[in-house]
């Protein structure tokens, strides 16, 4: 079987009896103690209800699913900070979930962002669904499952993360067990190109505009002999 699209612990969303807490619709009272499952939206507003919430109990955030607005991380001209779920310090995540929400510009795809104050999470789970940005700091030694969603469009290549840097996210990821990463930019031009090793690697599933673009990534991986692989040309 291939690796699913799924959430972090890789079961559908919606269909978890433990759901995050929707702490940006409802103001709802937080457990006193004991790990907290937060879900919220990261707009650029100073108005934002939840950032105490963030303030006083971000230690305690475990699990977290954001709502992204895409917009206002594509402008290249907004010079405004992070919002409070994505600036915290998040001492205590594990699972993070990032979802994009309105249309993806080209013109505007940031290649890296820093997440969390610089901070480096020890994440063990990372799933990112049309997010214009790669984050810099939240892959580490720990994290084991990996999603990276861009639905194909015909301009994929314009602003799709280039394999150099999915390269260079692979390579901080050393118990890597399960990676799903579609919608790859074909650039034939990044040279020279990393080298990931991935020795626990488990499955993994590759697609991109074209079969280019994956065929650069998985040349440039070190896979046990077990890993099942799968590729495809449109994700």
């Amino acid at each position: 079987s291939s690796v699913s699209c799924a959430d972090p612990r890789w079961g559908l969303f919606g269909r978890n009896t433990n759901a995050p807490l929707h702490v940006s619709k409802s103001q709802q009272s937080l457990p006193e103690s004991g790990p907290l499952y937060i879900c919220a939206d990261a707009p650029f507003s100073q108005e934002y209800p939840c950032d105490a919430l963030f303030d006083q109990h971000g230690h305690r955030i475990e699990e977290l699913h954001v709502a992204v607005h895409i917009a206002a991380f594509q402008d290249p001209r907004n010079v405004q900070p992070l919002p409070s779920a994505l600036s915290f310090s998040a001492t205590s995540l594990r699972r993070l979930v990032l979802a994009g929400q309105g249309r993806l510009w080209p013109e505007f795809w940031r290649k890296t962002l820093s997440l969390f104050g610089d901070d480096c999470p020890n994440l063990t789970s990372l799933a990112m669904y049309r997010i214009p940005f790669l984050p810099t700091n939240t892959i580490g030694a720990r994290l084991s499952h990996l999603i990276i969603y861009n639905p194909w469009q015909p301009d994929v290549d314009n602003w799709a993360p280039r394999v150099r840097d999915i390269l260079l996210l692979l390579s901080g990821t050393p118990v890597l067990r399960e990676a799903y990463i579609s919608g790859l930019a074909d650039s034939a031009t990044e040279l020279p190109l990393p080298i990931a090793l991935l020795p626990h690697l488990h499955k993994l599933y590759l697609s991109g505009g074209s079969p280019a673009g994956s065929g650069r990534v998985l040349s440039h991986l070190r896979l046990p002999n077990n890993c099942l692989v799968r590729l495809s040309e449109y994700a």
